[in-house]
């Protein structure tokens, strides 16, 4: 039987819960898959990672299991990373069918904005309760 590379190597298993409070387990000297198995069977609807250890700093994440609030968590931020995606591809095109002549710079470091286009210059918005 072929050992797996990653058997017998010191781990840190996390279980991050809803609240995302952690508990922390050590692992050394395991069969990868024994320590996935046994991962699996304390997380109690808690999500997983596994890291790899170096002189006892977390390096590597080598295994990570979302739970289903966390999935769902997840799924929505996939969406609108696809919306902002969608969003500047579009702005891309635009721009490239119809160019414009303006054209500015942002410095900031030193907070200032020069160029052609929206003038952004306030201390503050005026909002209905400063017209009263």
């Amino acid at each position: 039987m072929e050992r797996d590379k990653r058997d017998y190597k010191p781990y840190t298993v996390k279980w991050i819960g809803d609240n995302n409070e952690v508990e922390n387990w050590l692992v050394d000297g395991t069969q990868w898959d024994m320590t996935v198995m046994m991962a699996r069977d304390k997380a109690d609807g808690r999500s997983i990672e596994i890291w790899t250890r170096v002189d006892g700093e977390e390096v590597e994440l080598m295994l990570n299991e979302p739970n289903s609030q966390r999935r769902e968590e997840l799924a929505s931020l996939d969406k609108l990373v696809d919306r902002i995606m969608d969003n500047a591809k579009a702005m891309v095109d635009d721009y490239t069918k119809n160019p414009s002549d303006a054209s500015g710079e942002v410095d900031v470091k030193r907070g200032l904005v020069k160029g052609d286009g929206i003038e952004i210059d306030l201390d503050k918005w005026e909002d209905e309760e400063d017209k009263e």
